[in-house]
């Protein structure tokens, strides 16, 4: 998968920046033109992109929430130890991009983005 950073150029978005994940291999420096319409492009950036996600079950045999994952409630990591939100900058250093909340039969209960969870209204606690 690639993350391609591109900038319009004609048309109705001239002059917008746009970040799209895809599995087209776009090349740094071409100019394209969009199939619907909205202009052409040059594509800036190409990254490669590998999502990494982290798979969490609800700890001490409780079902996982989202409310007990924002709240700070501890997880199990589904193969190892347990953890919570407080561990997300780690996480994030281990280069996980999501977390996935399972239920104990399998079920998704929600997939987070690492990054989105880090911009949101989570604060650390305190160490005073």
């Amino acid at each position: 998968m690639f993350k391609v950073t591109k900038r319009f150029t004609k048309g109705l978005l001239t002059g917008k920046t746009v970040t799209e994940f895809t599995r087209i291999k776009f090349t740094e420096g071409r100019e394209y033109n969009e199939c619907v319409g909205s202009g052409a492009y040059m594509v800036e950036k190409v990254e490669m992109y590998m999502p990494r996600e982290l798979t969490l079950v609800g700890a001490y045999g409780r079902e996982a929430t989202l409310e007990d994952w924002t709240a700070g409630k501890d997880f199990l990591i589904c193969g190892g130890p347990y953890c919570s939100i407080r561990d997300i900058k780690l996480m994030k250093a281990d280069g996980y991009t999501d977390v996935t909340l399972l239920r104990r039969d399998g079920t998704v209960v929600v997939m987070i983005n690492i990054d989105e969870a880090m911009a949101s209204t989570y604060k650390e606690p305190s160490l005073s």
